[in-house]
C-alpha cells in the first residue's frame, strides 16, 4: 500500500487475509497558516489533503464566506469536510473531467478551486474561461524514491498519479497485481510503470482493499 492506513483500515486487510506493507512514496506538507477564502458559489474539494487543510482551519474560517456547495471527489474526501454543514455533491465518478461538467451544469458564477503544487491543468484549464476561478494551494507534496524489493510482494495499490512517479524511480512492476483508485492514477500507471491497473468500485481505501482480495482469490 503506497500510502499509510488507518487502524479501521488496516484490521478490514487483516479480515480479508492480506499482509499489508504500508510504504508512502510522497510526503505532504500543509500551510502553516490560515489562507483568505473570497466569497464564492462553489468549493472545489478534488484531494482529501485539501479537505483535511479546510477542516484543520474550520473554527478560523468565515462562515459568512461559506459556498452553497462543495464539490468533491470521493467519499474519504467529503468525509472530512461533511461536518461544516455545507451541501456536498460528487460527480457519478471521480475525475477531475467530471468535476468540471458537473460544476458547469450547475452554472456558478465563481468557485475556489483548493489545490496541491502538483494538481493537472484539468479543473484550471476547463473552468476559468466559465465561471470566476481562485486557485488557493494548501498543501504540498514532495515525491520520494524509496527501493523495494518486489519478490516479496503479490500486489500493488496506489492513490495518486505522484505516488506513481514516487514509485517509479527505483521500482517496476513484474507480475504483480495493481490497483490505482481512480481513472487519473491508473492513467499514470500505465505511462509510468508499462501496466495496466484495475480500479476499485467507488474511490474508497476499502474498496481498493476489497479490490486485491478479489484479485489475489
Amino acid at each position: 500500500m503506497t500510502k499509510e492506513l488507518s487502524k479501521e483500515q488496516k484490521a478490514i486487510a487483516h479480515d480479508y487475509g492480506l499482509e499489508v506493507v504500508e510504504q508512502p512514496f510522497i510526503k505532504i506538507t500543509f500551510e502553516y497558516d490560515t489562507v483568505h477564502i473570497p466569497k464564492a458559489d462553489a468549493w472545489i474539494v478534488t484531494s482529501s489533503n485539501a479537505a483535511r487543510y479546510i477542516s484543520s482551519h474550520a473554527s478560523e474560517l468565515n462562515k459568512e464566506n461559506y459556498p452553497d456547495l462543495i464539490v468533491s471527489i470521493g467519499n474519504t474526501t467529503s468525509e472530512h469536510i461533511d461536518h461544516l454543514g455545507i451541501p456536498i455533491e460528487q460527480p457519478g465518478y471521480g475525475t477531475a473531467e467530471n468535476v468540471v461538467e458537473l460544476v458547469k451544469t450547475k452554472g456558478f458564477r465563481s468557485a475556489v478551486f483548493f489545490s496541491g503544487n502538483l494538481r493537472s491543468n484539468v479543473i484550471p484549464n476547463g473552468l476559468m474561461d466559465v465561471l470566476d476561478l481562485t486557485e488557493i494551494r494548501v498543501y504540498t507534496t514532495e515525491i520520494l524514491d524509496q527501493k523495494m524489493n518486489m519478490d516479496e510482494f503479490d500486489a500493488v495499490a496506489f492513490f495518486s498519479p505522484s505516488g506513481v512517479r514516487g514509485f517509479a524511480q527505483s521500482n517496476s512492476i513484474t507480475n504483480q497485481k495493481v490497483i490505482a483508485i481512480g481513472t487519473t492514477t491508473k492513467k499514470a500507471v500505465q505511462e509510468e510503470l508499462g501496466v495496466r491497473a484495475g480500479i476499485p468500485g467507488s474511490t474508497s481505501v476499502e474498496d481498493v482493499l476489497f479490490a486485491i482480495k478479489e484479485d489475489l482469490s
